[in-house]
């Protein structure tokens, strides 16, 4: 029977802090095949906790090394593909024919399209803003400035404003 107790948190496989451990059944036998743990709060907690700092850092990566990510990632798989495959086969009863010919290349197809969706995202964009400004000179005591602000290259993201302003002043 397999041991699966352990979780993968922050980098390395720790036991659960809370013992709450349930046997998996393998479905085309039913029987037993592994042990798994459920966790608890405290698990989770230090779970979210260590993907929160995880994202620090990884928000800010750049395009270059995400993508050297995913595809070490499908290389991985590739090389792992039977282990997949009969992890998949164990957990869901199907043949090994299937898992291996079929469900484990969902996995990998997944992998593939965010390398293709990551290669063709545009993360940052120029915006060109346009800032019209008119002065007309009222009378001797106020002045009124029209101006209008666009951006010229994203003219759906808001709206041209234009605004009248009279100022007052005392040119003595």
């Amino acid at each position: 029977m397999l041991d699966k107790k352990k979780f993968y948190i922050n980098g390395e496989w720790v036991s659960s802090k809370k013992t709450n451990d349930i046997k998996v059944i393998d479905p085309s036998t039913e029987e037993e095949c592994a042990v798994i743990s459920l966790g608890g709060v405290e698990d989770v907690n230090n779970a979210v906790s260590a993907a929160t700092k995880a994202f620090e850092t990884w928000a800010f990566s750049s395009k270059e090394e995400r993508l050297k990510y995913l595809e070490a990632l499908y290389n991985l798989y590739k090389k792992r593909w039977a282990d997949m495959a009969k992890a998949i086969s164990l957990e869901m009863g199907a043949p090994i024919d299937f898992s291996t010919q079929l469900q484990a290349g969902t996995g990998a197809s997944h992998i593939k399209s965010y390398i293709k969706v990551l290669k063709e995202y545009t993360f940052e964009k120029i915006l060109v803003i346009m800032l019209l400004i008119t002065i007309f000179y009222m009378n001797q005591k106020c002045l009124r400035i029209n101006y209008t602000l666009e951006l010229a290259n994203e003219p759906n993201l808001f709206k041209s404003n234009s605004c009248n302003c009279c100022w007052l002043y005392n040119d003595s």
